[in-house]
Formats: C-alpha cells, sequence, structure tokens
C-alpha cells in the first residue's frame, strides 16, 4: 500500500480564535435598529432634571418648580429629537458614502 502523506496540523491550544470582522456599517444599522425598538430615554432622569432647572434658572428665577410629568414630557420629547437627528445624521452619511465627488 503506498502511504499517503499527511499535512503537519497546527496545535489550536496555543492559538487565539481570530474574531469574527462584519462590513463597515453592519453593527452601525444593528444599533440603530435596537435604540429605534428600545423605549427607554436616552438621557438619565437626574442629570437631565439638573441641566432643566440650571437652564431654567439662568433664564428666568421667577420659575422655579416643576412637575415631575412635565419634566418626563420634556425628556420623552428631547429624545425623539435627539433620536430623528441621529437618523437622519446616518441617512446622510450613507448616503454620502454612495456618491462619490470626482
Amino acid at each position: 500500500m503506498a502511504r499517503v502523506k499527511q499535512t503537519p496540523r497546527h496545535a489550536r491550544e496555543n492559538q487565539e480564535r481570530k474574531k469574527r470582522r462584519n462590513k463597515p456599517g453592519t453593527v452601525a444599522l444593528r444599533e440603530i435598529k435596537k435604540l429605534q425598538k428600545t423605549f427607554q430615554l436616552l438621557i438619565p432622569y437626574a442629570p437631565f432634571v439638573r441641566c432643566v432647572r440650571e437652564i431654567t434658572n439662568q433664564v428666568s428665577s421667577l420659575v422655579t418648580r416643576w412637575t415631575p410629568e412635565a419634566l418626563l414630557s420634556l425628556q420623552e420629547a428631547e429624545s425623539q429629537s435627539g433620536s430623528r437627528v441621529d437618523d437622519i445624521a446616518c441617512k446622510i452619511g450613507g448616503i454620502s458614502e454612495y456618491f462619490v465627488d470626482d
């Protein structure tokens, strides 16, 4: 019988597995979809309230009290407008990648 030569196998115990790479933009799209599905607010409640009260004190010293419902509705409105701006920026960025100026 003829002897079949075998190629030497590399020892895999010493080597680390290669990290899986994604195509450019895949992870960004995944993160956008994840953020669009979630209903959580982008900014935590306490820092947002501090910022609102600080701005209120700078603008006018007459308004000092906020109801929690008003602060929450302000935060939701800010979160909605902020996410729309991010979506538009991502879409514009995606479009500019495909149209290259000569």
